[in-house]
């Protein structure tokens, strides 16, 4: 993939404003189009804006960058594209010191989770108790969601923004790992309207099965410098209702033990989950600061027992549509925005590419073979075809085209007489034009068996 991500400016626009609407947004559509990197690179820019304004007006101040970028004008994040007046180039936000501690902000503010076939419970969304060890084993969303929550209770309305991506959500049944957030999203928390400084928990949901706070898998030293002593009293001085912050402590050592400063002014936070308050107070006094080093990783972390969902939290969701993936219910799509990526502009993405004039053309014709009916490419593919050219030469000559058609084109092909008939007479049309001979050959084979059987593969 290219190092920005190209899309058009509404697009972006788009995006933005449905962020800002509904804090769950679901990117569909082609393969190879950006999507996951969008979404990281839109998440990450705003949780940056937020570091640096200390406000949570990250979301809007990217669409003002964003409009800059149209005018001409300087932007942090975009940039225009030559040629192209309709299209945007996304940014990394950063480069060099300012990326390195954008990394560590993003890792407590920002959670990637690529899903996987065998999620079937919110275990995997979560993370899971381990009953020997006392330890609790976190995912970064489970890290990422109690880290707005804390700034949420503590800030109100000018707490930042969190971000939990979840990548190709739709390879398992969203419902059966998800549905735990689902309903957290309706009924999550905010600020009580006739009670200054009061704060809703909403509904909550249940990540282990002690009625007490305990501790997630780490070693103390790494992220804490203190001595045993501060350890230790950090831990004894948590109130959790009558309960020690951790179940193991009886049989395990201080190294287990949370050694979190922050806990002795925080209790309130953690208190609310621990006893399943539908209330929260939030306390006048100025609390301490917090060590961003030790907040980012999910070592040595309190865990209650209960979560609720914060409004600062935004979960994007890509997902691809093909007989690998699950579809979705109407409860999921109903809570969401959903927004198809199946357009591409193979120029304004990759125009800079020094090889891209050599492809340009089959870029082009394979592009009007096979976008009618969907089948077509994204920019991954194309990038790799590109830089196999500029392996082989930099030169496009019939046996390294045939190879490309043969090995990044054909083999994603499969259907019925109806979905493929045409696409596949235009491509041996095109194969034969260009001298692609193994192609020719392998989609004349294609071609038969569909009129024997009504149906075809590449395998």
């Amino acid at each position: 993939m290219s190092s920005a991500i190209v899309e058009r400016h509404e697009t972006i626009r788009a995006l933005l404003r449905a962020l800002r609407t509904k804090r769950f947004l679901i990117l569909a559509g082609l393969s190879g189009t950006g999507k996951t990197q969008l979404a990281r690179r839109i998440a990450r820019s705003a949780v940056a804006i937020d570091q640096q304004q200390g406000t949570g007006r990250g979301l809007e101040l990217i669409e003002q960058s964003l409009d800059s970028a149209a005018a001409g004008e300087d932007s942090f994040l975009f940039e225009q594209v030559p040629g192209h007046p309709d299209y945007i180039r996304v940014l990394e936000v950063g480069s060099g010191s300012q990326r390195a501690r954008a990394t560590t902000i993003h890792k407590r503010r920002v959670g990637f989770l690529p899903v996987r076939p065998d999620w079937t419970d919110a275990k995997k969304v979560w993370g899971y108790y381990n009953p020997l060890t006392g330890r609790f084993y976190p995912t970064e969303a489970l890290v990422v969601l109690l880290n707005a929550y804390r700034d949420y209770l503590e800030n109100g309305e000018g707490a930042g923004n969190y971000f939990l991506i979840l990548d190709e959500m739709n390879l398992a049944r969203v419902e059966y790992y998800f549905s735990d957030l689902l309903s957290l999203m309706e009924s999550g928390c905010s600020e009580d309207p006739d009670v200054p400084g009061r704060i809703q928990t909403g509904e909550t949901a249940r990540v282990h099965p002690l009625d007490t706070m305990i501790v997630s898998t780490g070693i103390r030293g790494v992220h804490d410098e203190r001595s045993v002593a501060e350890a230790q009293a950090a831990f004894s001085n948590v109130d959790t209702g009558g309960k020690r912050v951790m179940s193991a402590a009886r049989t395990g050592t201080v190294e287990q033990m949370v050694p979190l400063r922050e806990m002795d002014d925080r209790r309130w936070l953690y208190e609310a989950l621990v006893k399943g308050l539908e209330f929260v107070d939030r306390p006048q006094k100025e609390l301490s600061e917090l060590d961003e080093k030790r907040h980012a990783l999910p070592l040595l972390y309190p865990i209650p027992p209960r979560v609720a969902y914060p409004p600062n939290l935004t979960i994007i969701g890509t997902i691809n549509v093909d007989e690998t993936t699950h579809a979705f219910s109407p409860k999921v799509l109903d809570r969401a925005f959903v927004m198809q990526f199946a357009n591409v502009c193979y120029e304004a993405a990759l125009g800079g590419h020094p090889l891209y004039g050599e492809l340009s053309t089959l870029l082009s014709e394979l592009h009007t073979a096979m976008a009618p009916g969907q089948h077509h490419f994204g920019y991954r593919v194309a990038t790799e075809m590109l830089d196999y050219v500029g392996q082989a030469g930099g030169k496009l000559t019939p046996l390294i085209g045939d190879f490309l058609m043969m090995s990044k084109v054909l083999p994603k092909l499969r259907g019925t007489e109806g979905q493929l008939r045409t696409l596949l007479e235009r491509l041996c049309a095109l194969a034969k034009k260009e001298g692609f001979a193994n192609s020719e050959q392998k989609l004349t084979i294609m071609l038969q068996q569909l009129s024997d059987s009504g149906f075809t593969s590449f395998f």
